[in-house]
């Protein structure tokens, strides 16, 4: 297990199941629910950007991935998730998301910063379990 942890080959590997998982685990509490529900019920949101942080937890304590990779990886996914979102309430109605880029912006600082602090939380324990 600690050979795996270890090579720089399963880099690739470790960005793609790292991303996929938050992008299905963040993305699948937004899918689910009509654009109706999620306007007027923040819960959805609040499941999407827990497993977005969780999913950067994971990326902390399982890969040896840099710092930034760790953070960009989990950005990047949950935005591709909000993406999906996006198109699929669009697609409903041409109203909805009339402020997505307010939107964007707000997912991008939480997930930046709550991505920030446990990737740190999770390289720490990773460094203290090593030793």
């Amino acid at each position: 297990m600690k050979n795996w942890l270890k090579n720089r080959d399963s880099r690739g590997k470790n960005f793609l199941i790292g991303g996929f998982f938050i992008f299905l685990a963040s993305g699948i509490p937004w899918w689910i629910t009509d654009y109706a529900t999620y306007s007027l019920s923040s819960v959805y949101t609040y499941f999407s950007i827990g497993f977005c942080l969780l999913g950067s937890l994971i990326l902390a304590l399982f890969t040896d991935l840099k710092f930034i990779e760790k953070i960009g990886t989990a950005l990047v996914s949950h935005m591709i998730a909000f993406f999906v979102k996006l198109i699929q309430d669009t697609l409903e109605d041409k109203t909805n998301h009339n402020l997505f880029p307010f939107e964007m912006a707000f997912y991008l600082f939480i997930d930046g910063v709550g991505s920030g602090v446990l990737v740190m939380i999770g390289t720490f324990i990773r460094k203290q379990i090593r030793k």
